[in-house]
Order: C-alpha cells, then sequence, then structure tokens
C-alpha cells in the first residue's frame, strides 16, 4: 500500500488560496443589482454611486475571504454562546429593508441648493433581537482587533458604526441596539449600547437617496473623507496620505488617480507626493 505523501506548507497554502478564489464566484448572500447595503449607512457617499453604477461583485484576494469567513465563524460561535447560557436570541439572521422616503440630495457643490430625489428601498440583514427589561433590543455582534477593542470601549462607538445601527433600529421600528463585542487577539468581549437618533437617520436618507438618484455623467458629491499632510517629528514630509478608508475601496483611482501605494507599508497606504509634483510643474513652466 502507498504510504500517502506530505503536502508541503507551501504546496497547502497555493491549494487553500485557489480553493478560497474559487469561492469567489459563490456569492456570500444575495444581492440586489444596486449592491446597495444596510451595511453601508455611514460609508461613502460616492463609493455608493459607483457602486450602483458598476454593481460588480470586488475581486476579493483569498486573504480577504479567509478573514470573512472568519468574522463569519466567531459570529456563530458567539451566538451559540449566548443561546447556550439560555440567552434568548430570535429572529437570527432575519432580513430588513430600509425603506427611504423623497427628499433633498446632496449637492456636488456646498453652495448650490439640494435638489431632490425619489426614494428607494435599501436591504440588510440583522443578527438577531433579544429582550431587555420586557423591551426588544437589536443585537448586533462586532469582532475586531484588539486596537479597535480598546479604541470603542474608550471613544464609543465609530461615527459610521452608529449610522449603520440606525438604519437598522429604523428598519425594525426600535429604540435601543446592545453592540457585542469581540476582541479577536484575547478573546476579551464587552457590551455596548446605542439608542436611535432620528437627526442621524435624516442624513442617512440623504446619503442613499443621493446615489439612488445618480446617473452616470451627473456631478458627483464632495468625497466623504479628505487626504492628510503626513508629519514626522512634527515636520511635513512633503507627502498626502488618503483616508485609511480610501486605501481600501476597490473605487479609489476614481476619487484620487494621482496617489501611489506605499510599498513601505504593511497595509494600503497611498501617497502623493505633492511637493515633487510642485517641482516638476515648475520645471515645466521654464
Amino acid at each position: 500500500m502507498t504510504e500517502p505523501q506530505p503536502i508541503r506548507v507551501k504546496t497547502a497554502k497555493e491549494l487553500l488560496d485557489a480553493f478560497l478564489t474559487g469561492k469567489k464566484t459563490q456569492p456570500r448572500e444575495e444581492k440586489p443589482p444596486t449592491m446597495m447595503r444596510l451595511s453601508a449607512s455611514g460609508g461613502c457617499t460616492r463609493r455608493a454611486i459607483f457602486t450602483k453604477l458598476d454593481p460588480t461583485p470586488e475581486d476579493l484576494s483569498p486573504r480577504s475571504l479567509s478573514i470573512f469567513e472568519l468574522g463569519d465563524a466567531l459570529h456563530a460561535m458567539e451566538r451559540g454562546d449566548m443561546l447556550a447560557l439560555g440567552v434568548p436570541i430570535k429572529d437570527i439572521e432575519r432580513k430588513v429593508k430600509l425603506v427611504v422616503p423623497a427628499g433633498p440630495l446632496l449637492p456636488s457643490d456646498p453652495d448650490e441648493a439640494p435638489g431632490h430625489g425619489e426614494g428607494t428601498e435599501i436591504p440588510g440583514h440583522i443578527d438577531g433581537i433579544v429582550e431587555i427589561d420586557g423591551e426588544d433590543v437589536l443585537l448586533d455582534v462586532k469582532t475586531m482587533n484588539a486596537n479597535s477593542f480598546s479604541k470603542l470601549l474608550r471613544e464609543g462607538i465609530s461615527e459610521d458604526y452608529q449610522a449603520q445601527l440606525n438604519s437598522y433600529l429604523h428598519a425594525l421600528g426600535l429604540k435601543r441596539a446592545v453592540l457585542w463585542c469581540y476582541s479577536k487577539n484575547d478573546s476579551d468581549r464587552a457590551l455596548v449600547e446605542y439608542t436611535y437618533s432620528p437627526e442621524l437617520q435624516e442624513r442617512i436618507f440623504t446619503h442613499f437617496r443621493t446615489a439612488h438618484n445618480h446617473t452616470a455623467g451627473d456631478a458627483l458629491p464632495p468625497p466623504s473623507y479628505e487626504p492628510y499632510d503626513q508629519r514626522k517629528a512634527r515636520k511635513p514630509t512633503g507627502l498626502s496620505v488618503l483616508h485609511f478608508k480610501c486605501g481600501y475601496c476597490p473605487f479609489r483611482e476614481r476619487c484620487w488617480p494621482h496617489y501611489q501605494q506605499d510599498l513601505t507599508s504593511d497595509k494600503p497606504k497611498f501617497v502623493f507626493d505633492f511637493m515633487a509634483a510642485d517641482l516638476d510643474s515648475q520645471i515645466g513652466d521654464l
């Protein structure tokens, strides 16, 4: 009988990468043609517009696919532990829709009067609902690294994530949410509460409405995130750096075509040497 040959580590990684890459053709969930989701409630309006106009799924790397699968597994683990402890969770993975009414749009120029657009519906799904003090409360499980976990405990829920929770609450007709936070580095956990904000929801409506009513050729609204000038030892380096969310955006080049990836960084960091660009411009004028 032939002994099975061990697979080299490198070969095993290549096989796993190929397997994960093949799963790109298997969508993680059904998505509507526009690809806009409730999870984008606090995101960039330009990205929502580009996604609507070009609803091609993002070309995720094997690493990104592994991260998504790990997140799904941790979500299931945390919910399973809660259920095992006797915490009743209902409406797990329930599909919901946010009804966006007709109303004002984001202008392309802050000095312009906002236009008016038709409403739409934005789909999504929730982790579940729990009962606290006789009241239905949205349960949202969020996994994060240790740095993000510490920051959330220090500074509270980020504005982008507040918008996401707010939209879920509006779609459900609920007023409170509890965020179950899990640190992937050390398995630490925390509960953070959030209360619905009508004022924030109006801004979210405008965000989705602007993306829904945008057509090819229309002027874009201003970017949601601006670059910043890099400084080291309190001195400018001559580099302009994109906001980290722009670095991860698949439509980055449409807004910031002159920014190039910093290959010395282990993260998708993009920079523009504006001092060198000014010098080239001055030489060209000679």
